[in-house]
C-alpha cells in the first residue's frame, strides 16, 4: 500500500525520445499514446520526522501535451488521467498530485473525481506559484533590482498559477501586463485586484497577444500551451524570464544570450532524493516540481486534502500557508536552473555586464 501518488507525463516528443534515443520520433509518440497509464517500478520513499516513512509511486499518464489542442486529444488525456487516479486508489493512495497537464485534462471534474474515489487530489498550483515568486525574489536580490521600477508581464494570467502570481505581485511593480487567451478571465482578474492595487491605464495592461509580454523587464510565464509560444530570440535585452510552465513557454536558443536570464520557476529543493529526475525533466534527484512537492508536504503533515483543486482556491493567503508548511518539512525554493544548467554567479555577472538594465539600485523583496 502507498500513501501518495504522483501523476506525470513527458513534456514533449523530444522528452519522450530521451528513453528511446534511436527510435523514430513519430512512431515512438504513437506507440506511447496507445499505452495505458503505467506505474514506475521505483518506490518513492519519503523520510518522515515522526513515525514511519511515507511511500509513494509515480504514475506515467501516456499522453503528450502537444496533442491536447484537439477535442480527441483532450478526451484521451481526460480518460487516461481518470484511469491513473483509479490506479492510485487501488494501490491505497490517500492523495494524488496532478502533475503537468493532468490537472488540465480533468479540469473541473477534479472535485467530482475526488469525491467519487474518496481520495484527495491536488494540482499543486498553490506551492508552484509561491516557489516561483520566491525564486524570482532570490534572483532580484542577487541583482539588486527594485520591482517598483520594473515592468512585469504575467503570461497565462487567466490560469490558476498566472492569476495567483499576478495578484501577488501587482502591488509591488511599476507596471503590470496581464496576458492570456481568454479576455473574460483577464477582465475578471482586473476586477479582483483590490482598488488601491489597481493601476492607471498606463501602468496596467491586458492583452490576448502573447507578444505583449515581450515589453516587460520581467516575464512570469505560466501558460497551458502544449508547446513553446515565444522564443529566446524574441526577448528584449536585459529581460528576465521565470518560466513556470511544463512544457516550457519559451524555446531556448542553442547558444544562450548573455543579455537575458531564463530560469525554471516553481521548483523545490527537497530534503530527500527521488529517482525520477529523467521522468520529470529535472537535472538532479533532489529537485522536484511544485505540484509534486505540495502533494508530499501535505502527506507528511497528514493533511489528505484537495488543497489546490476548485475554482478560486489559488489565493495569495493559501500560497503563503502551503509554502510555510513545505518549508517546515525542509522544502526550499530551488537554485535557479536554465534547463539542465545551473545559473551560477558567473552567469549572473555575464548578464550584469551585458544587460542595459540599471543595477545596484535599492530594492524591495517579492512578497506574498
Amino acid at each position: 500500500m502507498i500513501d501518495f501518488a504522483l501523476l506525470g507525463h513527458p513534456a514533449s516528443a523530444e522528452h519522450l525520445a530521451v528513453y528511446q534515443p534511436h527510435a523514430d520520433r513519430q512512431t515512438l509518440s504513437a506507440a506511447f499514446e496507445s499505452l495505458p497509464p503505467f506505474v514506475v517500478e521505483t518506490d518513492l520513499i519519503i523520510p518522515a520526522p515522526d513515525g514511519a516513512p511515507l511511500r509513494g509511486k509515480l504514475i506515467v499518464v501516456t499522453f503528450l501535451p502537444e496533442n491536447l489542442d484537439s477535442p480527441k486529444g483532450l478526451a484521451n488525456a481526460n480518460h487516461k488521467t481518470r484511469e491513473a487516479c483509479r490506479l492510485a486508489k487501488d494501490m491505497g493512495a490517500k492523495i494524488v498530485g496532478l502533475g503537468g497537464f493532468t490537472s488540465i485534462a480533468i479540469g473541473a471534474h477534479a472535485v467530482a473525481i475526488s469525491y467519487e474515489l474518496d481520495m484527495a487530489l491536488t494540482s499543486g498550483n498553490s506551492l508552484t506559484a509561491a516557489l516561483a515568486l520566491r525564486q524570482l525574489d532570490l534572483l532580484l536580490s542577487r541583482l539588486g533590482w527594485n520591482l517598483k521600477n520594473k515592468t512585469v508581464a504575467v503570461l497565462g494570467a487567466g490560469g490558476d498559477i498566472g492569476r495567483a502570481c499576478a495578484m501577488a505581485i501587482a502591488p509591488q511593480v511599476g507596471r503590470l501586463i496581464a496576458v492570456g487567451r481568454n479576455r473574460a478571465k483577464l477582465d475578471d482578474l482586473a476586477s479582483n485586484l483590490p482598488p488601491h492595487f489597481r493601476r492607471p491605464a498606463s501602468d496596467f495592461r491586458l492583452s490576448t497577444d502573447p507578444r505583449a509580454a515581450l515589453d516587460a523587464d520581467i516575464l512570469l510565464a505560466a501558460t497551458s500551451a502544449g508547446k513553446a509560444i515565444l522564443a529566446e530570440s524574441d526577448l528584449r535585452p536585459g529581460a528576465i524570464v521565470c518560466d513556470i510552465s511544463y512544457p516550457k513557454t519559451l524555446s531556448y536558443s542553442s547558444h544562450p544570450r548573455d543579455d537575458v536570464l531564463i530560469f525554471s520557476g516553481g521548483i523545490a529543493e527537497t530534503p530527500f532524493t527521488l529517482d525520477i529526475a529523467p521522468y520529470v525533466g529535472l537535472p538532479l534527484p533532489y529537485l522536484l516540481h511544485g505540484c509534486f512537492s505540495e502533494t508530499i508536504a501535505l502527506a507528511l503533515a497528514g493533511r489528505y486534502e484537495s488543497y489546490s483543486i476548485g475554482q478560486g482556491q489559488i489565493t495569495v493567503q493559501r500560497m503563503q500557508a502551503i509554502l510555510d508548511l513545505a518549508q517546515a518539512y525542509g522544502f526550499l525554493p530551488a537554485p535557479l536552473y536554465r534547463g539542465q544548467h545551473l545559473l551560477d554567479e558567473s552567469a549572473l555577472e555575464t548578464f550584469r555586464n551585458s544587460s542595459p538594465q540599471r543595477h545596484g539600485e535599492h530594492r524591495d523583496s517579492v512578497s506574498l
